[in-house]
């Protein structure tokens, strides 16, 4: 099984999952697990590497901030992000 066939097998198991809004856990064979977390563990270098790039473009940045942004007016209220800049809480 070549790295193709890895993710396409993983995207058939992640579309699966949230067609029928299960958890990857209620998805994955217990068989895959194992192998899946050898692989992750063999390859954390890359892995971390590759999560970094994704996180260092400016429109992932920009999306977390807004998120964050949200997370926290929903949480605290818009009287509290009167005090918070929406980039501050996305820098931190």
């Amino acid at each position: 099984m070549n790295s193709l066939d890895v993710k396409a097998k993983i995207n058939d198991i992640i579309d699966k999952a949230s067609d029928n809004n299960q958890t990857l856990r209620e998805v994955i064979p217990s068989s895959i697990d194992g192998s899946i977390k050898i692989y992750i563990y063999s390859n954390k270098d890359k892995i971390a590497k590759g999560l970094i790039e994704v996180l260092s473009k400016d429109s992932v940045k920009e999306k977390i901030s807004h998120s964050a942004s949200k997370m926290v007016e929903n949480t605290l209220g818009k009287f509290a992000m009167m005090f918070l800049s929406s980039e501050l809480i996305g820098k931190k």
